[in-house]
């Protein structure tokens, strides 16, 4: 069902921006996109990958030290590329690791492993 803009709910865009971060810039645009020599076939482009954003809205990556994140990589890619851990090894890391003398809570755990097991 189409609402009043006449676009699809799946072809609607809410901007969903990132946590305060010092390091990002208050406010970025691509230099792509400002190209008016080429915008013609930069717009071609973008409309037949489809990937990537050519709405009024959609020029900062960047807007107030925060980062666009609903035109970032899918869901699906991202949660493909890191390592499945179960919950057990997730929350209970290796004694004996290259950064064990910095995890100063881990000489302190105690671990009941008749319950887990």
């Amino acid at each position: 069902m189409a609402n009043r803009s006449g676009l699809k709910p799946e072809h609607v865009r809410i901007p969903e921006f990132s946590k305060l971060h010092p390091v990002i810039p208050r406010r970025y645009v691509p230099e792509w996109t400002n190209d008016m020599r080429n915008r013609e076939l930069i717009m071609k482009n973008c409309e037949v990958s489809g990937i990537i954003p050519k709405g009024p809205h959609d020029e900062s990556l960047f807007l107030d030290k925060r980062e666009r994140m609903n035109e970032v990589e899918p869901r699906i890619r991202c949660e493909s590329k890191r390592p499945v851990l179960d919950r057990y090894t997730a929350l209970r890391p290796e004694f004996h690791t290259s950064q064990s003398k910095y995890q100063s809570s881990l000489m302190f755990r105690r671990d009941d492993f008749s319950e887990t097991q």
